[in-house]
C-alpha cells in the first residue's frame, strides 16, 4: 500500500481523532493509528505522513516459514505448487546438508493444498501443506511451522508423502476440484485417512506405493521420472505425463503410464474427503476485469475512464457496505439477521464507503491468480445469512463500487461512475460455499442499482431489484454471476474462486 494520510475517521468505531502540533499529541495520535491499522489487518508498509518530520514506516510484512525435511536428497530444488495448479513463483528453496529446507511464503495471502516439490538429480518427491495463513501481526513474526506438524504423512518427503500427495491431490480432481478449493480441515483429515489406508496394508494404496518406490530407485543413478503433478493440472488424464514409457521401457520395470494411472485411480477410491464448512461465516472473492477488453451486457465496449481519470501512480480499489435493507438484530428480530457488532466490524472490513481505502491486488498475492492479468481480485470473510431460508428471503445485502484512484483520493476523478453503487447479495448460489462476484470497471449494465443501462432487449428496465423483488420481465443481477467465457456476450460459467478456500468449521 501507498503513503496513507491520517486525517478523519479511524474504522472500528469510527473514532475522530486530528494529528496536533505538539510531539506528545501527535506521539498518541500515532499509536493509535498503528492500533487501528493492526486492527484491520492492514499488511503492508504504511507512512504517517501527517506527522511529516516525525513519519514512522511501518515494517514490511513478514514472511510465514514453512520447514521440511527430504532425507537423501541434499542439494535438491524445492518449489511451491498452489492449490489450484500454478507455481508460487517467489517461493522456493533448497535442501541443506542436514535434509531440512525452508519455504517463506509471503504474509500477505492464504494459500491452501500447497504441493511441495523437490528435486535432487533425477529424483523428485512431493509433500503437502495443508494450509498457510497470510500474517495478521506485522511486529511479531509467526513461528516455523514444520510440515510433520501440519498434516500426517509428511514428517519427511519421500515415497509415502509423494503417495499420499498424489491420493489427496488425484481425488480432489476426480471430482472436478482442485486441493485449493478444499477447506484445510478436509484436507488434515484426508491425510490421515490415506495414512491409515497404508498402515492397514490396503492392497491398492500399497500398489501405487511400491509403483513410485520403484520407479525411484531406478531414477538414483541415472537420467529418469520426474513427477510434473504442477501447473495447469486439469485432470486425471494428464496424470499420463507422470510416468514416462520409453524410460519404463529401458529399465525393464514393465510399467506403462495407463499402469501407473490405474494404480492411482485405484487408491484414491479408498477414501472420501469428510468436509465441514462454517455456517456463520463465508468466503466472498470480488475479481474485478481492469484490461478494458471484455464488454458489457449490451454487448458494447466499456469507457473505463469516462469517470476516473487514467494518471500514472493510480491504484484500484474497493469500498462499500451493509446495505440498508439488511435485516440487523434487535428487538423481536433474533434469527436471519445481522448482529450490531457484526455491522459495524463488516463495514470497516469493506471500507465504510471511504474511497481509495481498500486497495485490490493484481500481483499474484492476497486471493489473486496472476500477477499482471488486469484481474483484481479482494477477498473478505462475512457473516452468512442464507436468503433461502430466511423467513423474508433477505440475507447480508451489501453496496458497493470500484474506484481507480490515489490512495486517500476522494471521489471526483476516481470513482466508476457517480450516484449508484452495486448490490450484491452474499447467497452461495453454486453451493462450493464461497461467494465469488465478476465485475467489469465502469460497467453501467450489470449490478448497479439506480440509472442502469442494461437495455430493454437484454431485460433492462432502468434499475436493478433484488432478487426477490425483482420486476417480472426485468433482469435482477445481485448475486454471484456468470459471465463471458467465450467472447460471444453471452453470460455462459462461473468464475474460478483463484486462491481462496472455503471456510472450515
Amino acid at each position: 500500500m501507498e503513503r496513507l494520510q491520517v486525517k478523519g475517521l479511524a474504522g472500528g468505531g469510527m473514532v475522530k481523532f486530528i494529528v496536533r502540533a505538539d510531539s506528545h499529541r501527535r506521539f498518541v495520535s500515532l499509536v493509535f493509528f498503528i492500533s487501528f491499522v493492526l486492527s484491520c489487518g492492514i499488511e503492508t508498509s504504511l507512512v504517517n505522513e501527517a506527522t511529516k518530520d516525525d513519519s514512522r514506516v511501518l515494517p514490511n510484512v513478514p514472511p510465514v516459514s514453512v520447514k521440511g525435511f527430504a532425507p537423501g536428497m541434499e542439494d535438491g530444488k524445492v518449489k511451491a505448487i498452489g492449490g489450484h495448479g500454478r507455481t508460487i513463483e517467489e517461493v522456493t528453496g533448497s535442501v541443506w546438508a542436514d535434509s531440512f529446507f525452508t519455504l517463506g511464503f509471503p504474509g500477505t495471502s492464504e494459500f491452501t493444498g500447497v504441493k511441495v516439490s523437490v528435486v535432487s538429480g533425477s529424483r523428485q518427491y512431493l509433500g503437502m501443506i495443508p494450509n498457510v495463513q497470510r500474517q495478521s501481526d506485522l511486529y511479531k513474526p509467526l513461528p516455523v511451522f514444520f510440515m510433520g506438524g501440519m498434516m500426517k504423512g509428511m514428517e519427511e518427503i519421500g515415497v509415502f508423502s509423494t503417495a499420499a500427495t498424489l491420493m489427496i491431490s488425484g481425488k480432489a480432481i476426480s471430482q472436478g476440484k482442485q486441493p485449493g478449493s478444499l477447506s484445510p480441515d478436509s484436507i488434515v483429515k484426508a491425510a490421515g485417512t490415506v495414512s491409515g489406508l497404508f498402515e492397514g496394508g490396503d492392497q491398492p494404496s500399497m500398489k501405487l506405493y511400491k509403483m513410485i518406490e520403484d520407479i525411484s530407485s531406478a531414477s538414483e543413478n541415472s537420467p529418469a521420472l520426474l513427477i510434473p503433478f504442477a501447473e495447469e493440472t486439469a485432470g486425471l488424464k494428464s496424470l499420463d505425463q507422470m510416468v514416462s514409457g520409453e524410460y519404463l521401457s529401458e529399465k525393464g520395470m514393465g510399467i506403462t503410464p495407463a499402469d501407473f494411472e490405474e494404480a492411482l485411480a485405484g487408491a484414491i477410491e479408498g477414501f472420501e474427503f469428510e468436509t465441514c464448512f462454517s455456517d456463520k461465516k463465508i468466503r466472498a472473492v470480488f475479481i474485478l476485469d481492469f484490461s478494458g477488453q471484455d464488454k458489457d451486457g449490451n454487448c458494447q465496449t466499456i469507457d473505463r475512464f469516462k469517470w476516473a481519470s487514467d494518471l500514472p501512480g493510480k491504484k484500484v480499489y474497493f469500498t462499500g457496505g451493509v446495505h440498508k435493507e439488511t435485516a440487523i438484530c434487535g428487538g423481536e428480530k433474533t434469527s436471519h439477521c445481522l448482529a450490531k457488532e457484526d455491522l459495524d466490524e463488516t463495514n470497516q472490513k469493506l471500507g465504510y464507503w471511504i474511497p481509495n481505502r481498500v486497495e485490490m491486488f493484481d500481483d499474484g498475492t492476497h486471493g489473486d491468480f496472476k500477477a499482471g492479468d488486469g484481474l483484481f481480485t479482494v477477498v473478505f470473510d462475512l457473516p452468512y445469512i442464507p436468503a433461502a431460508t430466511s423467513p423474508d428471503k433477505k440475507g447480508l445485502r451489501i453496496g458497493y463500487k470500484y474506484t481507480y484512484g490515489f490512495p486517500s483520493q476522494g471521489w471526483t476523478e476516481s470513482e466508476e461512475w457517480p450516484g449508484n453503487q452495486r448490490i450484491l447479495e452474499i447467497e452461495d448460489v453454486t453451493g462450493d460455499h464461497i461467494v465469488v462476484r465478476y465485475d467489469l470497471f465502469g460497467d453501467e449494465t450489470s449490478n448497479k442499482d439506480k440509472a442502469n443501462l442494461l437495455s430493454p432487449v437484454n431485460g433492462g428496465c432502468g434499475v436493478n431489484k433484488w432478487e426477490n423483488e425483482k420486476i417480472e420481465g426485468c433482469s435482477s443481477d445481485t448475486l454471484e454471476n456468470e459471465f463471458d467465457l467465450d467472447g460471444d456476450c453471452k453470460p455462459d460459467g462461473y468464475p474460478s474462486a483463484f486462491t481462496a478456500s472455503p471456510i472450515g468449521c
